[in-house]
């Protein structure tokens, strides 16, 4: 087996540099996953193998480094140079080959993939997202699929190059779900995949539970056409998943745990859609004991409020909407120990339902004109954020 890890799109790499007939880079991909296709590809671009500290072979392909793992030492050999004097480098054609964007891929047992790969032009792209590493991570998905996951090392990070890098028609629905991860008080125990009837292979995403808390990445319309598949079942280190072709959402998802094996029969726990639009996307916050909000408002879109992120006491956060942090209409206003949120529901002239926000502090209280559609609610209770890439709407079901 080789592998070769990198963030590059190998796939578009491979069809912008198709026509440079001398350096090339021939391989084919593995069949790891359900359903996956085999197919030969060529990757094209100047190619500079060399060694690392360890000894292992490296290779360095259109300004990124590659990891090559060898089970047969046979697997891969240099062919010569090119004409500028790069040498390049053709595998065996009988060898399969998956690109992971880690020097040491997890070990073989401790992860499993669902899923078959949509992408069967390219080689399998695996990104490997070591979540001991990150403080949250963003699910850019739309509709009933995922498109990317990004990692957060630190609060500052964005997802917004990840954002970007989708097509245009991607981004145009295109949400952004901030899933903090609590380091120290809280971690993953289960992670499963979701396919919704008819039409599994354009309805995949993923469901997280962790010890307080359980997230579906996609609309919260749970009924019998949902089948659930587990992919850890037990603290969960990292989530994997296939690189889709440019343009097009993930399509096999994987997870490494510390316990691999799942016990027989396994069926999750009922999941709580209460609250929420079921059609739209759901998040949910504790709105008690609140030290720090975050609110993200869209100054060219009438100051309409995204989502916001609560931090609490005891230092735990939890996301309401979306974290557009970055985006360059987008503006973050910070608050610390609000007493009372306002908000105010108000519909776009394209017939989009949005909200605006305001938070009041017993520092300094805000006076809202009941009369003109603000509601006031005491910082206490939960607070269920439902939302499309049209409409957004709050709701606090504990007081009803």
């Amino acid at each position: 087996m080789v592998e070769l890890g990198s963030g590059t799109d190998i796939g578009f790499a491979c069809q912008a540099n198709s026509a440079e007939p001398l350096c090339q880079l021939a391989i084919r991909p593995a069949t790891g996953a359900t359903g996956s296709h085999s197919s030969s590809s060529v990757i094209s671009g100047q190619t500079t193998p060399s060694r690392n500290s360890r000894g292992n072979l490296t290779l360095e392909f259109l300004g990124n480094q590659y990891f090559l793992f060898k089970e047969d030492a046979s697997a891969a050999k240099p062919l010569g140079v090119d004409h500028l004097g790069h040498p390049f480098l053709r595998p065996s054609l009988d060898r399969s080959l998956e690109l992971w964007n880690v020097s040491t891929r997890p070990e073989k047992g401790s992860y499993r993939f669902y899923g078959a790969d949509e992408n069967k032009s390219n080689p399998q792209q695996i990104q490997c997202i070591t979540l001991s590493e990150l403080i949250g991570i963003t699910i850019v998905c739309a509709g009933r699929v995922i498109y990317a996951i990004h990692g957060h090392k630190n609060h500052h990070s964005s997802a917004i190059d990840t954002y970007l890098s989708l097509s245009p028609s991607a981004q145009k629905v295109a949400l952004l779900l901030y899933f903090p991860l609590n380091p120290g008080s809280e971690t993953i125990d289960e992670v499963w995949v979701r396919e919704s009837l008819p039409f599994p292979e354009r309805n995949r995403t993923i469901m997280l539970r962790t010890s307080q808390r359980t997230q579906i990445f996609g609309p919260n319309d749970q009924d019998q056409r949902c089948h659930y598949f587990p992919l850890a079942y037990g603290l969960a280190t990292s989530l994997l998943y296939h690189v889709p072709a440019s343009g097009n959402p993930i399509s096999v998802f994987g997870a490494v745990s510390t316990s691999p094996s799942l016990p027989t029969a396994l069926e999750p726990n009922a999941v709580f859609n209460g609250g929420g639009t079921p059609s739209m996307y759901r998040s949910q916050a504790s709105l008690k004991d609140v030290a720090h909000i975050e609110a993200y408002i869209h100054v060219l879109e009438g100051n309409r409020c995204s989502g916001i992120l609560v931090k609490h006491e005891d230092g735990r956060e939890e996301a309401l909407g979306q974290r557009r942090f970055g985006l360059s209409n987008v503006q973050t206003i910070s608050i610390s120990r609000p007493s009372q949120i306002h908000y105010k529901p108000f519909q776009t002239s394209n017939g989009h339902w949005h909200l605006k926000l305001i938070f009041s502090t017993l520092d300094n209280p805000n006076i809202v004109d009941t009369d003109k559609g603000w509601i006031t609610q005491v910082m206490t209770g939960i607070a269920v954020w439902s939302f499309d890439w049209r409409n957004e709407q709050l709701q606090f079901p504990s007081l009803y």
